[in-house]
């Protein structure tokens, strides 16, 4: 096992990596920017409903061009208060045959947010549509989803031209953690305006263990 995913491709899919580093925002519980709605949290009242030890994987695929990064988010419930939930997450990369494991850390989601800031990774700056409801079937079962498609720009954590992003998410009490799947396309373009990288996120909740 190495630390890290050290093995990624050097080129577009190296540019490609705050997109994916984004994209896993949602399922690592990093903050998000301020939206002036205070609302209870989607996300805490999905774990809330479950006790300690219950678990939920989510594989997900980055492509760019010929390259792909495939991750397994694994989020662990730890601790329920009304205040708050804590979530043990680890985190398994594997691109072309190598397998990379992160150190286990501890995250926190409160039992109210602002509204969307739990959605997305702070470097984006969105629009979101008008919700509607959508039945999924995941982990053997029909699962009506809240359902939001968004739009807006990624501010690139190595400097350049904003990146374009657009997608959609579809997020469920009944999941723990809320997000049932989360599709995020992303392009960048260069100095005379033609793409230099293409990626599209794809994250699916794929296990759980119940408790």
């Amino acid at each position: 096992m190495r630390s890290g995913p050290a093995f990624l491709p050097a080129a577009d899919t190296m540019r490609a990596l705050g997109i994916i580093l984004a994209g896993l925002t949602v399922l690592l519980g990093l903050p998000a920017p301020a939206s002036a709605e205070i609302v209870d949290s989607t996300r805490y009242r999905s774990w809330a409903r479950h006790l300690p030890g219950t678990s939920i994987s989510r594989t997900s695929e980055v492509r760019s061009g010929p390259d792909s990064l495939v991750t397994d988010v694994k989020q662990t419930l730890i601790e329920v208060t009304p205040e708050k939930v804590v979530v043990e997450v680890e985190v398994t990369f594997s691109s072309k045959g190598q397998v990379s494991r992160a150190p286990p850390r501890r995250v926190e989601f409160p039992a109210r947010v602002e509204k969307y800031s739990d959605l997305l990774s702070p470097e984006i700056r969105a629009r979101f549509g008008e919700e509607r409801m959508e039945t999924v079937e995941v982990l053997g079962e029909s699962v009506e989803c809240r359902v939001i498609d968004f739009e807006g720009t990624q501010s690139p954590r190595g400097g350049g031209a904003p990146i374009k992003v657009s997608g959609t998410i579809w997020i469920s009490e009944q999941i723990p953690d809320a997000t049932v799947q989360l599709i995020q396309n992303a392009q960048q373009s260069g100095p005379d305006g033609q793409p230099v990288v293409a990626v599209t996120y794809t994250a699916v909740a794929s296990k759980k263990i119940r408790n």
